[in-house]
């Protein structure tokens, strides 16, 4: 019998061109078929899609290669620009084919797409042939895309266009790669004035100035201390900001003369730049990197909607901004889009004014991506948090707003024109309420617990200032791994407050009223490796006269043998003892864990009875730091470590604020221990000395309570 002849196709797939061999007459078995795909983008019946898109196709499984072999599985037509031949890609995940058209389709035209029978997946189910249809917007809404805005800020703050529009292009930026102590800064640089000093979480602040005064103001990204004075700068003629650090060690910044976000490695040289695709222009408000190494990305996209036959009064020519939320991967091709075109009516906006000549509708100004691997959206203008489901690009709930879907409880006035949702490591949600529909309208920092099952958010945490602050626009709030809060207020004179859990200040910065930051982050930099780490006791009896409080430390990523064990510290002030046993107390070693041990008599006033949250800190042996918390109880009335250390005694009358001197005097900052008869910590805070070596205590407890008149014990530690 003579040999089947044999035909040789390529393929490309996840960028790869690969030869597969098929024999001519070979028999392929019959499959289940099934019409539904899981995924399509665009939306079929779908409209105003600009003319640079592609076609996204997920099927609901691992698609089988060879079924997209040869070039007819996708059959893509424009009434008006006719057959389109493009390039078809299988992408890494095995279950998303993406059509990249080779030119791009006519404006206002339709476009038809045909996918033919042969699809298969790895389930052996066959897509059975389908066929949809969207539209590509007109030539004028397309022309939009010029109009120089910046987000739609221009109708938030009622600024004139010009003022928001980058300046002189034509002009270089103002670079400054490092700060040093010799290094005047430059005369406008915004100037911060901390007004509360205390002990703060570690790491700098990360903030982005920028004004709407009017003219050609710069713009700095700047990385400063708790003092406000800069680690870094870089300075810009122009629009820049949302200033942040990236979980792969770079920098990242958005850049409204590039017109998308740029990257920075850490000697502050530019690396890398990310941007929207199919044609969209990128928006500022959001960068966000994924584990599976994609980012995610939001455009505003303004299109002309007759909404007189919307609304009663409304114009027949109006703007109206909508979102698209995009995924791109490593090779910068969209793998995910979403349109609020597609799900949200333009009536579902609050407080928005629909017969206006400019609608923006949604103002998305938040995503995060959610432990499920979905999406969670905050659209200012809906007052809402919407989960999208990255699978099918479906809506899985809406909260808050004119369509929430949940049972608000413990928060009578909800959130309104909030920021920055981000969902925290134990479930809770976490965001900024800038509360412009609250009577008055003042802002805070909340917390909440979801049960997405039953569709109830109960508030379990806030944060609000007295006397209140509002926040027109802009803000963040960042739940730091120490367990405080850092809170950016955005469009307000002041820039960033720290708060413990219990709310009380342990920083605050301000600035000029002109200069804003749209939002404040604190990380530690040059990062800083996480670690887990747990402490043995959990529970710390103060009775135990145990000389040990014991740890084991396990640097993400590395294990044991690569710490300097001499570089371990607790709580960054206490060493390790470095005379133990390699792995720690007993030389039993935890997995890759070091076990290692720090004396008790040398902890002080940190072990206090209470619930705390400590951490350990060191450096590998390449000297990358590394850092990891964890929760220890302290329990017993027996004296503390704090006790049996030299302390200073004052007498305070309860309410009444008091001041007391070091006996060598001095003038550096410092940090301030209080505790009472029983050797409780009672507060500890980082304070600077009004004269040489005097502090001044204000009488009350971490919580802000007044103390009761009597005897208490002081620690001061430079």
């Amino acid at each position: 019998m003579p040999p089947r002849p044999v035909r040789r196709i390529s393929l490309v797939i996840a960028g790869f061109s690969i030869a597969v061999l098929l024999s001519a007459g070979a028999v392929i078995p019959a499959q289940a078929t099934t019409g539904e795909l899981q995924y399509l983008s665009p939306q079929p019946g779908s409209k105003h899609i600009l003319p640079e898109t592609n076609i996204i196709i997920r099927p609901g499984g691992i698609v089988d290669p060879l079924a997209l072999a040869g070039d007819g599985i996708l059959a893509v037509t424009g009434s008006v620009s006719g057959q389109h031949a493009g390039r078809v890609r299988l992408h890494e995940d095995g279950r998303t084919i993406t059509f990249r058209p080779f030119a791009p389709f006519a404006p206002g035209e339709e476009v038809r797409c045909d996918l033919q029978a042969g699809l298969t997946t790895e389930a052996g189910a066959a897509i059975a042939p389908r066929s949809f249809t969207f539209s590509i917007a007109g030539a004028e809404a397309i022309a939009l895309r010029a109009s120089p805005t910046i987000s739609g800020w221009e109708d938030l703050l009622g600024a004139p266009e010009e003022n928001l529009a980058p300046p002189d292009h034509s002009i270089a930026p103002l670079a400054v790669g490092s700060v040093t102590e010799s290094e005047p800064l430059p005369p406008d640089f915004p100037r911060l004035t901390r007004r509360v000093s205390g002990p703060t979480s570690p790491g700098y602040l990360f903030l982005s100035s920028f004004t709407f005064a009017g003219g050609a103001q710069p713009s700095y990204i700047m990385i400063v201390d708790d003092r406000g004075a800069p680690i870094f700068y870089r300075k810009f003629p122009y629009l820049v900001l949302n200033f942040e650090p990236q979980p792969d060690g770079r920098l990242t910044y958005f850049d409204s003369k590039f017109g998308g976000f740029m990257a920075l490695d850490q000697s502050y040289a530019v690396v890398d730049s990310f941007q929207c695709g199919n044609g969209y222009g990128t928006d500022a408000h959001e960068l966000l990197f994924l584990p599976n190494g994609h980012f995610l990305l939001m455009s505003y996209d303004p299109q002309i909607v007759d909404m007189s036959q919307i609304v009663p009064g409304g114009r027949t020519d109006a703007i109206v901004t909508g979102l698209v939320i995009q995924e791109l991967d490593r090779e910068r091709d969209v793998v995910f889009q979403w349109r609020s075109w597609d799900h949200f009516q333009i009536t579902d906006a609050n407080f928005v004014n629909l017969t206006a000549r400019r609608i923006d509708y949604v103002h998305g100004n938040g995503l995060d991506w959610d432990t499920d691997g979905n999406i969670l959206l905050s659209s200012r203008y809906l007052d809402e948090i919407t989960k999208i489901d990255r699978g099918t690009g479906d809506i899985i709930w809406r909260w808050g707003g004119k369509n929430n879907q949940f049972t608000i409880v413990n928060d009578p006035i909800g959130f309104s024109y909030q920021h920055h949702i981000r969902r925290l490591p134990n479930g809770n949600v976490t965001l900024f309420d800038n509360g412009s529909h609250h009577a008055p309208p003042y802002a805070r920092a909340v917390e909440y617990r979801l049960d997405e099952h039953r569709k109830i958010a109960t508030l379990v945490w806030q944060y609000q200032p007295v006397p209140p602050l509002y926040a027109v626009a802009m803000g963040s709030m960042q739940r730091l791994p120490s367990g405080n809060t850092l809170i950016g207020w955005g469009f307000s004179q002041t820039v960033v407050t720290e708060v413990t859990p219990s709310g009380e200040k342990v920083t605050e910065l301000t600035h000029f009223p002109s200069i804003r930051s749209y939002r404040a982050l604190r990380y530690e930099w040059p990062p800083v490796r996480d670690a887990a780490v747990r402490f043995t006791p959990g529970v710390v009896n103060l009775r135990d006269r145990a000389p040990w409080l014991a740890a084991s430390v396990e640097p993400e990523g590395v294990g044991a043998a690569a710490i300097d064990r001499a570089s371990v510290r607790f709580m960054d002030e206490v060493a390790a003892d470095v005379a133990a046993p390699g792995e720690g107390a007993g030389g039993a070693a935890e997995g890759s864990a070091a076990r290692v041990r720090f004396p008790r008599g040398a902890l002080g006033e940190y072990l206090s009875p209470g619930q705390h949250r400590f951490h350990v800190s060191g450096l590998l042996k390449t000297g990358e730091k590394f850092r990891g918390y964890a929760d220890v109880r302290v329990i017993g009335a027996g004296p503390s470590p704090a006790m049996r250390a030299p302390l200073a005694m004052l007498s305070a009358r309860g309410a009444v604020p008091v001041r007391f001197s070091l006996r060598d005097g001095g003038s550096a900052d410092a940090t301030v221990a209080v505790f009472d008869v029983r050797g409780r910590l009672i507060r500890r805070w980082r304070a600077a000395t009004r004269e040489a070596g005097v502090f001044s205590w204000d009488g009350r407890d971490t919580d802000g309570t007044r103390v009761g008149s009597g005897i208490y014990f002081v620690r001061v530690k430079h």
